[in-house]
């Protein structure tokens, strides 16, 4: 349906309106969601060059089709180049937008979801609590968006729980690694507490 869609309103409307471009993006979210990746990636790549052409780069609905391509190539396992774009497309959000705009804040949780796949916890408990911490002053605590924060955040907490546990077990309470990671988990603890 979303390929018959776009081929018509190309040929209506052509390759560079905005609802032509909103129908290849919805197509490449449906190609994702069915892990079609490559195919996912390569309209998501056509549309940022239309999107960067017509609009610019700081335009939000290009913005918006930079994070897009990033969660393909995360979903692909390509984690370091979806860093990076979180990473350029975060810095001209908060130039743009604000620290504070719905898309920056989608941004950074988006970054944060990758550096977790990369294994990066501590990065992603500071990208995290940036997160909440921002999403709880302009949205308030009860924010669908603010208790998603939560969430990730509380995710996060509870791996690094299993992760010392699992350490116990297999290397004892005194070794270094355990004693490491206990630390690391009792002082995010307190940090949180203290909010």
């Amino acid at each position: 349906m979303n390929r018959q869609t776009l081929k018509i309103r190309e040929e209506v409307l052509g390759k560079t309106h905005p609802s032509t471009l909103t129908t290849m993006s919805n197509l490449a979210g449906v190609l994702d969601s069915q892990g079609k990746y490559a195919d996912a990636e390569a309209i998501n790549r056509q549309t940022l060059e239309i999107r960067e052409e017509v609009l610019g780069k700081t335009h939000p609905s290009t913005l918006t089709t930079i994070s897009n391509l990033a969660l393909v190539l995360s979903s692909q396992g390509k984690y370091a180049d979806a860093e990076a774009i979180n990473r350029q497309t975060l810095e001209i959000s908060e130039e743009v937008l604000d620290k504070t705009h719905p898309n920056t804040l989608t941004t950074m949780s988006i970054l944060a979801r990758v550096l977790f796949s990369q294994g990066k916890y501590a990065d992603t408990e500071a990208m995290n609590r940036q997160t909440l911490e921002i999403r709880e002053e302009v949205l308030g605590k009860t924010h669908p968006d603010t208790l998603t924060s939560v969430y990730y955040l509380a995710y996060l907490l509870q791996k690094r729980q299993e992760a010392y546990t699992g350490y116990q077990l297999s290397l004892g309470s005194e070794h270094p690694t355990t004693k490491a990671c206990v630390n690391h988990y009792f002082k995010s603890i307190t940090t949180e507490e203290r909010r």
